[in-house]
């Protein structure tokens, strides 16, 4: 029994992450380091996440996961997240109770195997009228863009 439960875990985590590879999203440090992650990157879920996962291709030690509301500042959320000075391929980390946002940032950094410290990022939204979160970032990116007239051309 053990092994039929198992063997279907593995199926839907392989399934979803069969899914998710042509999207890989965080290639870092000269693509030595590809990432799988759920939420995919920029995607719009209909509920707050439960957790969040993320899938190496080689074993590294998770250093950092911090989880942002970029609206509300720079400290990261209080996830409960603690480093452990273990390897893995395959990281799931509970989440608390999410309050509705424009969307929330997740940020990781890792220490590979080869001895590199890599990082990456991804964002996420949720609910039922819910933009992707690279709609907000464009936005905003766009409202940075500030035109002023050379008002010296005019005589």
């Amino acid at each position: 029994m053990a092994v039929i439960c198992s063997g279907f875990i593995a199926s839907l985590f392989f399934t979803a992450t069969s899914k998710a590879q042509h999207e890989t999203h965080a290639i870092l440090n000269n693509g030595s380091v590809h990432v799988v992650t759920l939420p995919d990157d920029d995607e719009v879920l209909a509920d707050a996440p439960t957790s969040i996962m993320l899938h190496f291709e080689s074993r590294v030690s998770l250093l950092k996961l911090a989880l942002k509301e970029p609206g509300q500042g720079k400290e990261p959320l209080d996830i409960g997240f603690r480093y452990r000075p273990e390897t893995a391929v395959h990281f799931e980390h509970a989440l608390p109770s999410l309050l509705p946002a424009d969307y929330y940032l997740v940020e990781w950094t890792a220490f590979a195997a080869n001895g590199e410290l890599v990082k990456g990022s991804f964002y996420f939204s949720f609910g039922e009228d819910a933009m992707p979160p690279s709609y907000y970032r464009e936005q905003m990116e766009h409202s940075a863009t500030i035109i002023s007239p050379d008002y010296r051309l005019i005589q």
